[in-house]
């Protein structure tokens, strides 16, 4: 996974293939970072815009990779999106 900043309040992640960009996705749209305000995907990528005074790139970049180690192993053990985002 890569975060690639693309200006303030937008930050754009970067997945392996589609299959982890959709899990991420389902997490997110379950139980975003408070302060997100939205997410658009595509099949390798999710841009990510929020609130820039809420936190920089790099917090957010550390909350959306705990909820997608979260959403992988959920998906590994076959639990609902809504458990991998905390809810």
């Amino acid at each position: 996974m890569r975060f690639l900043p693309v200006t303030a309040g937008a930050l754009l992640v970067e997945l392996p293939d589609l299959p982890r960009t959709l899990a991420l996705l389902r997490a997110l749209q379950a139980g975003p970072p408070e302060g997100v305000t939205e997410v658009i995907p595509a099949a390798r990528t999710l841009l990510i815009h929020y609130e820039p005074w809420r936190f920089d790139d790099a917090q957010l970049a550390a909350a959306v990779a705990a909820i997608a180690q979260k959403a992988q192993s959920a998906a590994e053990s076959g639990a609902p999106p809504e458990e991998a985002a905390g809810a």
